[in-house]
């Protein structure tokens, strides 16, 4: 069975096969593009800020959507923009509303002593307390600075958040998932 008609039909198979591949490669491209515009950034880190926990070089995979349905909850990172429009990472330690200070190398929120023990390493400089404004949380590095510092910076306004750190992609060997951060 060779006749013209099956000649015809094996054109038409062939030609369909290469109209769905390039259909499938063409939406897999636009479903990327979206899903990495609209609901992830990629974010590597240019320092040593947050390290053992995370470490310089790695890339994360900031979540767009945080800004829309969570909530900022104590320990964990986000992203955020300084006045500069310099993007740093940092672990939110107050929420809006509570009272922070520093004292001995320790942190405390609301007059009780913040566990750090699981991702901050080091001690943090005295500050003297103070109240966070409504929709301010504050933001720390894990490797604190042992030298007096403002902590004004650190005071980060809800609309200054970029992304909640959801995912490291790279390096290929520390691939995690930040479900629940420490």
């Amino acid at each position: 069975m060779s006749g013209p008609r099956v000649t015809r039909n094996s054109r038409e198979y062939r030609r369909l096969r290469v109209y769905t591949w390039l259909y499938s490669i063409s939406a897999a491209i636009v479903f990327c593009v979206l899903f990495f515009t609209l609901v992830y950034n990629g974010l590597r880190v240019s320092d040593a800020s947050m390290a053992p926990f995370i470490k310089q070089g790695d890339v994360l995979l900031l979540s767009r959507l945080s800004q829309v349905f969570y909530t900022p909850s104590r320990g964990d990172v986000f992203a955020f923009r300084d006045s500069d429009g310099e993007i740093y990472l940092g672990r939110v330690l107050a929420l809006p509303g509570e009272r922070v200070a520093s004292s001995g190398g320790q942190i405390y929120v609301g007059g009780v002593l913040l566990d750090e023990s699981a991702y901050a390493p080091g001690q943090c400089a005295d500050m003297e307390e103070f109240t966070l404004d409504a929709g301010v949380y504050f933001l720390l590095p894990d490797l604190r600075p042992l030298s007096a510092f403002d902590p004004a910076p650190f005071q980060v306004s809800y609309n200054h958040l970029v992304g909640r750190a959801a995912f490291r992609v790279a390096p290929f060997s520390g691939m995690s998932i930040f479900l629940k951060n420490p």
